[in-house]
């Protein structure tokens, strides 16, 4: 099973802290904090600093039609970077699962069936031209409003998360009622009394790749 490193060699991706379903390429993001620094999402899509809000909802729309494509990696084991945090952050953990879990019970962390979604090449050459009429006639704009930030080019989603908790562990009452409602949720115990928690979560990114605003 790939490890993260073995998929940021790959891809060069950063892990979202914060993303939805709506989460779409062209979403902006900034670097925030000092010690852990991690990506926040400003609110926008790049396309509403460049159309009106009609033209733009279109854009983004399209930009979530981009189709899923599979990747090299069938799955990816996050068992290590979850152990390191005293919670964990991720945007395709159920909020009620991230309440209750405690990082020190979890014996495997891992997603299953790893797609991507790019932002396709028509659109890319589009919002590049709009930029380019944005630098010249809002030159201002175009300096505070997407220069500064990273903008996703290439999103990762997992198809299951599958979560092993040590034997004895003992989950809130929502979380459990919240993994065995997800779509295709399971909880289950294996032969050693583990707890095995996996749920189908396709739609959620995990992971994107960025381009620096300024760069595009």
């Amino acid at each position: 099973m790939a490890t993260l490193k073995d998929f940021r060699h790959q891809y060069s991706a950063e892990l979202l802290m914060q993303a939805s379903a709506q989460t779409a390429p062209g979403a902006l993001y900034d670097w925030v904090g000092l010690t852990h620094r991690r990506l926040d999402p400003v609110g926008l899509n790049i396309a509403y600093e460049l159309l009106d809000a009609v033209a733009a909802k279109t854009m983004v729309t399209d930009l979530l039609a981009a189709p899923l494509v599979s990747t090299q990696f069938a799955s990816l084991d996050l068992t290590k970077e979850v152990k390191a945090e005293a919670d964990v952050q991720l945007p395709n953990v159920l909020p009620e699962l991230q309440a209750s879990l405690d990082t020190s019970k979890v014996v495997s962390f891992s997603f299953e069936g790893v797609n991507s979604r790019s932002m396709p090449a028509e659109l890319r050459l589009q919002i590049r031209a709009l930029l380019a009429q944005l630098r010249e006639q809002n030159a201002r704009k175009y300096r505070q409003r997407i220069r500064p930030f990273m903008v996703v080019d290439n999103l990762f989603y997992a198809t299951r998360v599958v979560i092993t908790l040590k034997a004895g562990t003992k989950l809130s009452a929502a979380a459990e009622l919240a993994a065995k409602s997800a779509p295709g949720g399971k909880v289950s115990v294996t032969t050693g009394s583990d707890m095995v928690i996996s749920y189908n979560q396709p739609d959620c990114p995990f992971a994107a790749e960025f381009t620096k605003g300024k760069e595009l």
